[in-house]
């Protein structure tokens, strides 16, 4: 008999990455692109059907890279805060908003005008965020509404395409303590939020388990696909909570994750206290929580430095000493504010491309130093993994370690998250428990000292800098003091 197979796929923020298990054992994985509109005004908007394109090319790759291989059950996560409005039969009333989308932040601010931010922080984890669809969905009702009137149901992204694949409407605990909506110790809508936002709750989906079943695939897209009809979906996670079921529910250890954006996490004891600045969010493991500091470009900043550059300019090494401030889409953890932009400081006439494509990671990782710093009280940092996508780049554990001044384990997959979704398909089946997860297999990375004395000057100069470029946003804004 053949060994029970598992397929995670992950809906991320700029493709959907598919992967099949067997065991422990890695068996084949591809990923599928896909864009994100963002227009001027704050928006950045996705298709959803893109979405289900991209899972169907991704997933039909992998099984004919090993088609004796059947697939046992499903296990989706996917990019956190996006709202998907759609109608009772999944279609989608237009784009999507992902968490990239920064128009509600008035609406986050009356949020927390109406609740407070303390009751906010202390029931959601997080105080109002306009990425949150909590403010967004306030932002939509006023802006359009004739698409709100229509929903019938108000979804995320892994929530809305496993509705698709099978026909049911849930989600689970992890996504859920990303929108703003749920109480995180009791992993249900909390009545007064919804009451403030003014959603129907009806039009919220039901909350399982992130490890239980939920539904299975449909005839129809089991065809698409290439796998038996009812092949069970589990309920899943979001793509950073995925990414730390695939770590283990140990706590204690940072995990540095760099996508698009960037997260430092740490898995707690729901009882642990946390800086009032760092957001917290269900684990999938019920006994479990997470702590989370937040940067908000990442690969973004990396894709964006390209952009700007001709392929190969600057190839030269780098020398000169330019600064980059990565704050490109406001700034989440610690201020939660939208309006601190990013700069390059230290140009000159001899910069080279090469400078600021060193600038532009270098400037990554001294925000990763202040958010680690920050979840460890000031402290240095314990044990550090990191997680990097290759959109970003793999080759900066060495680059990290010598930020931090500590060693940095990099995690040997190419997608923890999906990875991690299919582990907890495994788990919703029965075919493995939580106890039973090990750390992933990891690459050690020591400082460089030669690099490290280095890091400590720009480090000094990235708080200078950070503060004295955030009045000046401030003023160009019209919100400072000139």
């Amino acid at each position: 008999m053949a060994e029970p197979a598992f397929l995670g796929i992950d809906i991320g923020t700029s493709s959907v990455k598919a992967l099949l298990l067997q065991g422990e054992r890695l068996v084949s994985a591809r990923s599928r692109p896909y864009v994100t509109e963002a227009p001027a005004g704050g928006q950045a908007r996705q298709d959803p059907r893109r979405w289900l394109d991209a899972v169907r090319e991704a997933v039909t790759a992998v099984l004919s890279a090993q088609p004796a291989a059947g697939v046992d059950a499903i296990g989706l996560c996917g990019q956190m805060h996006a709202l998907v409005p759609a109608t009772g039969d999944g279609a989608p009333l237009g784009d999507a908003l992902t968490w990239a989308d920064q128009r509600a932040e008035r609406e986050a601010h009356a949020l927390e005008t109406v609740l407070g931010a303390g009751y906010l922080r202390r029931v959601t984890g997080s105080p109002a965020t306009p990425g949150y669809p909590a403010a967004k969905l306030m932002w939509m009702r006023e802006h359009e509404s004739e698409r709100y009137q229509k929903a019938r149901w108000f979804l995320g992204a892994k929530d809305w395409v496993r509705f698709v694949l099978g026909g049911t409407v849930a989600t689970e605990p992890t996504d859920g303590s990303g929108t703003g909506l749920m109480d995180v110790s009791s992993a249900q809508w909390d009545p007064a939020i919804v009451q403030a936002v003014e959603v129907d709750p009806g039009k919220l989906p039901p909350i399982l388990p992130s490890a239980r079943v939920a539904g299975g695939v449909s005839p129809a897209w089991a065809r698409e696909l290439g796998v038996k009809a009812g092949t069970p979906l589990a309920a899943g996670a979001g793509d950073l909570p995925a990414a730390l079921a695939f770590l283990g529910p140990d706590p204690g250890t940072l995990l540095v994750n760099l996508g698009s954006a960037g997260q430092v996490t740490q898995v707690l004891d729901p009882r642990t206290p946390v800086d009032e600045s760092v957001q917290v969010l269900a684990h999938p493991h019920p006994d479990r929580r997470i702590a989370m500091a937040a940067l908000l470009a990442a690969g973004l900043a990396t894709g964006w430095i390209e952009s700007l550059l001709a392929p190969g300019d600057g190839a030269v090494s780098a020398h000169d000493p330019v600064l980059f401030l990565p704050q490109l889409q406001g700034e989440r953890t610690p201020t939660f504010d939208a309006t601190p932009r990013g700069a390059l400081v230290g140009l000159g006439l001899s910069t080279t491309g090469a400078d600021l494509r060193a600038a532009v990671r270098d400037g990554i990782l001294l925000q990763v130093r202040e958010l680690s710093e920050l979840m460890a009280g000031g402290r240095a940092p314990g044990r550090v993994l990191l997680a990097v996508e290759a959109a970003v780049g793999e080759t900066w554990a060495e680059r990290l370690a010598s930020a931090l001044g500590t060693r940095v384990h990099r995690v040997g997959w190419s997608s923890p998250s999906a990875h991690g979704a299919a582990l907890i398909a495994q788990i919703a089946v029965g075919a493995r428990g939580w106890s039973e997860l090990d750390v992933a297999p990891l690459v050690p990375a020591d400082p460089d000292p030669g690099a490290v004395p280095g890091f400590e000057r720009r480090m000094r100069a990235y708080r200078e800098v950070k503060a004295a470029v955030a009045r000046a946003a401030a003023i160009l804004a019209g919100t400072g003091m000139p």
